[in-house]
């Protein structure tokens, strides 16, 4: 029990030596104008983690269909501009009756625009309304707001930490990127939670 407080402070200034080194690789990253590559992931929100795009951005609405329409004729109709991975006409969940108004989803985005250049669409007759299911200029904003996130949440800090870590932070600019912040966010909780345990074993 008495060496638990020695073997703390040992694994406290391994773990500032991490940091030290954590500091040294962005800044000499950041001189040579070189990309993490975690950044490079990160900053990419147009897919997921396995490459596919949102659903959002591969959907469209479509509406005014005919009470008759069914999923195979509004599939058959817009398969011409692409792959599609989903189609549903909506349905009263009590009548099992049509709504007027279904969903296209395909394999990829560029098959949404495709579909937007050539209306507008006729099926079973009549004219229909189509559309994204989501706006271009949500999307936009959508993405611009993750990428411009510039708040972070550093919790278990004392009130007299606060300006030793904004002086930490402060390396990162006053744009800086969450994601650079977050590699280090949690060498710095357990450095504060080594403090915590090593003070109150020591008493």
């Amino acid at each position: 029990e008495k060496e638990l407080p020695r073997l703390l402070n040992l694994l406290e200034l391994l773990i500032c030596f991490l940091l030290l080194l954590d500091i040294f690789i962005s800044y000499f990253f950041t001189l040579n104008n070189y990309k993490m590559p975690s950044d490079v992931e990160d900053l990419d929100t147009d897919y997921d983690d396995f490459g596919v795009e949102p659903e959002s951005m591969r959907k469209i609405f479509i509406g005014g269909l005919d009470y008759s329409t069914t999923d195979g004729m509004l599939e058959s109709y817009f398969e011409q501009w692409g792959e599609i991975v989903d189609v549903v006409v909506m349905k009263n969940p009590f009548t099992k009756k049509s709504r007027g108004f279904g969903f296209i989803t395909y394999s990829h985005s560029s098959m949404v625009d495709e579909a937007m250049a050539n209306r507008p669409h006729k099926i079973g007759g009549r004219v229909v309304e189509s559309k994204r299911a989501v706006p271009r200029d949500e999307m936009a904003r959508a993405t611009s707001n993750a990428l411009n996130v510039k708040k972070l949440f550093v919790g278990g800090l004392k009130e007299h930490e606060e300006l030793d870590l904004q002086d930490y932070f402060s390396q990162f600019g006053k744009n800086n990127l969450v994601n650079q912040a977050l590699r280090v966010l949690l060498i710095l909780q357990q450095i504060i939670s080594l403090h915590s345990r090593a003070t109150s074993n020591a008493l």
